[in-house]
Formats: structure tokens, sequence, C-alpha cells
């Protein structure tokens, strides 16, 4: 991976405090333009599942023919993924760029809530480190 930037930055509370906490969120992507490969890593990203909609599968197989495959990804609400620090303008620049985003991770990256009070907040479903990552030729994400 050739170029990489951050996602967000240390909040108000962290920089007067001078703190390097561990409880603090980070992000970062990093992009491939020989693959257009995309890979994106978060640190105390909140996942908020009822702000994401999905096929619910398992549907018979004559219930769903002819469905287009568009219903079949996910769509996501913004503040569907949340992270508690303020946005990197290096992010803001990258934001609008299929190029730096492409495929599904520009719809999770646009679904992004940045804000300092969100750890503090307690009403997450999901709270841990994240990967997500964009390829034109392949997408994955995982989460631990």
């Amino acid at each position: 991976f050739e170029q990489e930037w951050k996602i967000c930055e240390r909040n108000e509370e962290e920089e007067e405090e001078g703190s390097t906490s561990s409880v603090s969120s980070r992000g970062y992507c990093r992009h491939n333009p020989l693959t257009g490969g995309t890979y994106c890593s978060f640190r105390k990203l909140l996942v908020k599942p009822s702000l994401i909609n999905v096929a619910r599968g398992g549907e018979d197989i004559h219930s769903v023919m002819g469905r287009a495959e568009s219903l079949e990804f996910p769509t996501y609400t913004h503040g569907a993924f949340q992270l508690g620090c303020k946005e990197d303008q290096e992010s803001v620049s990258h934001k609008s760029s299929t190029v730096y985003y492409p495929h599904h991770l520009k719809l999770v990256m646009n679904a992004l809530q940045f804000q300092s009070s969100i750890l503090s907040n307690g009403g997450c479903e999901e709270e841990g480190s994240s990967s997500i990552s964009s390829s034109s030729s392949s997408s994955s994400s995982s989460s631990s």
C-alpha cells in the first residue's frame, strides 16, 4: 500500500490533556494504486446494527428470483458506524473519491459519524476494532 491517511484526529479533551489514552477511537486507510485496493482499520469503532439494513437471507429461491442485485447489498444510515474522535481534514479530501473508496467502502465511510462524546455515551451495541477493505476485484470486511 503506497498511500496512507488518517480518518480521525484526537478529540479536544485529549489534545488539552496531552493524552495518549488507549481508549480513544482511531482510524486510518491505505490505498494501493496498482491493485485499486483500499484497506481501512479502526480502533474503538462503534457499530449500530439498527442503522444497517440488509436482505434477510434464507428465502426460498423462487421468492428472490429476478430481485435486483442491489437489494442484496447492505444499506447504511449515517451513524451506523461511529468513532469517538474528530474527522481528520485529510480524510475529508478523500471522502468523495471513488478511487480511494471504491464499491461498498464508500457507503461505509459515508455512514461514519464522528463525535468526541461517543465513547462516554454507552449506548452502542458493539464496540471494538474493525478492518474493512475493498478492491476492484474482491471485497471483504471483518470485525474483532
